[in-house]
């Protein structure tokens, strides 16, 4: 009976030192979790309420969505080292998160304009990740950067009678056609109602980032009546450790909440 009694009490003893475990170690974990998700949170935020086509998609207000995506030549440079995506393939897996948030705001889903030195190629109302995959699939980057080509159907779309209306513009250079683009943007910002452009740049390229800081002022200076832009440059979100994908990722999380 005394032998009984010692085995039950070491058995009782095991279960408590495997339970304390057990708990020690689902506690660690739940620690761990909270402490990844804190980073996380912290990593890439921004203020989107200064982007005005993500605060319009924030507030999932109903309203014409358009992705204006620059196909240039350099899109297809990788954004890291050897392992890493280009350009061009983190920009289409930005965009397929992207639709998913438009598609909770307006039912005739996003736009999908492409640009280089040509006409643009234009996709309508895609509704899901699939189109927008078949989309970038589609076309190749090649060519220079048009930025104020492109835009001008664009505007003129929307002057013709078109709902209110954010655009939003993903671009790695510099304008091959600034005149153009100055002009352009402060032509529709006299012609259009109730419509933002926002620009968010990627990759490293130092020229385009001068070049954007700098496009406020020449926009003012040739007579810009409404402030319908914004610009967010790569430098910008350096600064607070973001890219595009964490200004998307942001948005769904707050989407979400």
């Amino acid at each position: 009976m005394f032998l009984f009694g010692i085995v039950i009490g070491l058995i009782i003893a095991a279960l408590f030192y495997h339970k304390s475990t057990l708990f020690s170690a689902i506690d660690h974990i739940q620690v761990k979790r909270q402490r990844n998700r804190r980073t996380s949170i912290q990593f890439g935020e921004m203020d989107l309420t200064r982007i005005a086509f993500f605060e319009h998609l924030r507030k999932q207000d109903s309203r014409r969505y358009t992705v204006v995506v620059d196909r240039s030549g350099s899109m297809s440079e990788k954004v890291g080292g050897f392992f890493s995506g280009s350009k061009w393939t983190e920009v289409c897996k930005s965009v397929q998160y992207i639709v998913q948030a438009i598609m909770a705001a307006d039912s005739e889903g996003m736009y999908l304009w492409f640009f280089s030195n040509a006409k643009p190629d234009t996709f309508n109302n895609l509704k899901t990740t699939q189109e927008v995959v078949n989309a970038f699939g589609s076309v190749n980057p090649f060519g220079a950067t048009k930025l104020g080509k492109v835009l001008i159907p664009v505007f003129e779309r929307h002057a013709a009678g078109g709902r209110p209306e954010s655009v939003l513009v993903i671009t790695d250079g510099f304008p091959t056609d600034p005149a153009r683009l100055v002009q352009t943007l402060v032509h529709a910002s006299k012609a259009t109602q109730d419509m933002t452009v926002s620009i968010v740049q990627v990759g490293t390229d130092t020229y385009a980032t001068k070049y954007l800081e700098e496009l406020p002022g020449k926009l003012k200076e040739a007579g810009m009546v409404k402030d319908i832009v914004d610009i967010t440059t790569t430098e910008e979100m350096d600064r607070h450790k973001a890219n595009l994908q964490t200004l998307v990722d942001q948005l769904i999380n707050d989407l979400k909440a």
